[in-house]
């Protein structure tokens, strides 16, 4: 379903009642070509919220 940003009104993908679960690893976080180090989430969680995904 198409829907927009309340910031900005972008235009986008809407997705409702989200629930997403998730181990996440990023071993390697580079800015400007440096590592600066790793980040890693546990038992993740982001539920019972809407989405709007869009790109530029």
């Amino acid at each position: 379903m198409a829907a927009a940003t309340t910031a900005g009104g972008q235009d986008g993908l809407a997705i409702y009642d989200v629930e997403f679960r998730a181990d996440l690893d990023m071993p390697i976080v580079k800015v400007g070509g440096t590592n600066i180090g790793e980040v890693y989430f546990t038992d993740f969680v982001i539920s019972n919220t809407d989405l709007v995904v869009y790109g530029h």
